[in-house]
């Protein structure tokens, strides 16, 4: 059956200065991604109490496109969400020209409990 969730990604002790990763996923009975669809997610803080939300789509080969409006001179890097099990302490790691940074899984959170869920209705 499959999941939808969101990861938290924080980054790891050799890479403390960046932010975490916040990414929407559709899971197979695996664990893996399902498909081949252009993922959506962010880099920055949810609460937005440092201002930071850098967005990103990933496509199917892995690169991650921050945009044309990216303020680093680098908008393509390259991370490997779609190789591995999505699981709690799963390493994620992405890598660009000069740069590699590791980020671990901390939380699954389900979005629908199935891709079939209705919702109910409010009653009035």
């Amino acid at each position: 059956m499959a999941k939808y969730v969101r990861i938290t990604a924080r980054p790891t002790v050799d890479n403390p200065d960046e932010f975490p990763l916040y990414v929407d996923l559709i899971l197979d009975d695996n664990d893996k991604v399902l498909g081949n669809y252009p993922i959506f997610g962010f880099q920055g803080e949810i609460g937005q109490k440092s201002g930071a939300s850098m967005p990103f789509i990933l496509h199917s080969d892995g690169r991650m496109d921050f945009g044309e409006k990216y303020v680093s001179p680098d908008r393509f890097y390259h991370l490997d969400l779609r190789d591995v099990s999505i699981r709690v302490k799963q390493l994620l790691t992405i890598h660009g020209d000069g740069y590699e940074g590791a980020f671990r899984i901390l939380e699954l959170r389900p979005l629908v409990w199935t891709l079939g869920y209705k919702a109910p209705m409010p009653s009035e």
